[in-house]
């Protein structure tokens, strides 16, 4: 291909992206009330979906320093994530002991195993943050995130590292009960 045609291309493929990102951004502005309602729904339903509801909005504790340089964010959607991050977490400790490493959860059961399989291994345990810009604006340095289903955040993974993993749990293993 001449150096014009892949130009052209590359300039075609980045005003597809700028226009597919901004779509999501209406999108994303306009179920905004939707949003609220279900999280309001959810919180009736199980008051435990409100503790800790700061961390969905992006305020962590300070002892977590997640955007420092070299830190590592596991995002584990699913209760399989979290134990496929485990062993993934206890590999790079071993590598790298000073590299700060953190999980984040979107679940309260994925939150629960976290808190337990994880001690010692994470730095912090917390819920991932809401998709939204202002929500995640203060990103990582890299993020590993679970493949194993749902959808990826957009806003965060455009200003990341990312490495994905894949972790389900098989149907024929008992699952906890959490």
């Amino acid at each position: 291909m001449s150096s014009p045609a892949t130009a052209a291309i590359l300039s075609r493929t980045i005003t597809a992206t700028r226009f597919i990102y901004f779509l999501y951004q209406v999108l994303q502005l306009a179920l905004t009330p939707a949003v609220a309602l279900y999280i309001l729904y959810r919180g009736t339903r199980n008051r435990r979906y409100f503790v800790r509801f700061s961390e969905r909005l992006g305020f962590l504790p300070h002892s977590f320093q997640p955007t420092g340089p070299g830190a590592i964010w596991f995002h584990a959607v699913s209760v399989g994530e979290v134990l496929s991050a485990a062993t993934l977490l206890a590999r790079l400790r071993a590598e790298r002991p000073r590299t700060r490493m953190y999980v984040s959860t979107t679940t309260l059961a994925g939150r629960a195993l976290a808190e337990e399989k994880l001690a010692g291994l994470a730095d912090g345990v917390f819920f991932a943050p809401l998709d939204y810009r202002s929500v995640v604006r203060r990103g990582p340095a890299a993020i590993a995130a679970g493949t194993g289903g749902g959808a990826r955040n957009r806003n965060l993974a455009e200003s990341v590292s990312r490495i994905e993993t894949r972790g389900r749990v098989p149907a024929d293993r008992e699952r906890p009960n959490l």
